[in-house]
């Protein structure tokens, strides 16, 4: 895959979603691991995606035994806690897509390189990541706001990897955008 040299998505698909795929996504080419199970996002993507028919699912969350719904519904739910390295190779095991949901936490960013290294050893096909809106857009006065850094950061990273990528700049979707991390 050819990487860019400086940062311009590749194939904008809207001014929101950015993507480089050199595969298609098929149902049977393995588990789909998403990040963040408590989360409200993640949450109704690992339900979507099961109500869709896209077993198997994994979902990660620090206290797996509490997400009892979507084991119903047909996930397999794994202990996954950003900043504990030791839970990224169980979850990742067969895993070809993952759906990501940043945490807003102090070190995210040193967390997401290792997450992500820990994505190529694996051999992780492709990464849905949230991000922010003009996360990506150089010289934006967004670029001003430490959480909306973060993710320019996370996201050039992404693009770098290797790994066939879709990123998803949400504007009002996401947390306060203002917090100071």
């Amino acid at each position: 895959m050819n990487t860019p040299t400086n940062f311009e998505p590749y194939n904008p698909v809207t001014p929101k979603i950015f993507h480089h795929l050199e595969f298609e996504f098929d149902r049977s080419a393995g588990t789909i691991f998403v990040t963040g199970g408590h989360g409200i996002i993640s949450h109704r993507v690992a339900s979507r995606l099961l109500n869709a028919g896209f077993p198997p699912v994994r979902v990660g969350a620090l206290h797996a035994d509490e997400l009892s719904d979507l084991n119903k519904l047909g996930a397999e739910v794994a202990d996954f806690s950003w900043g504990e390295d030791e839970t990224y190779p169980n979850a990742l095991k067969g895993v070809k897509t993952v759906f990501c949901a940043p945490p807003h936490s102090k070190n995210w960013e040193e967390d997401f390189e290792v997450f992500l290294k820990a994505c190529q050893q694996a051999e992780v096909k492709h990464i849905v990541k949230m991000s922010f809106l003009h996360a990506n857009t150089p010289d934006h006065e967004l670029q001003q706001v430490p959480l909306v850094k973060l993710h320019s950061k996370c996201d050039k990273r992404l693009i770098h990897s290797g790994i066939a990528y879709t990123i998803l700049a949400a504007s009002h979707l996401m947390s306060n955008p203002l917090i100071d991390l």
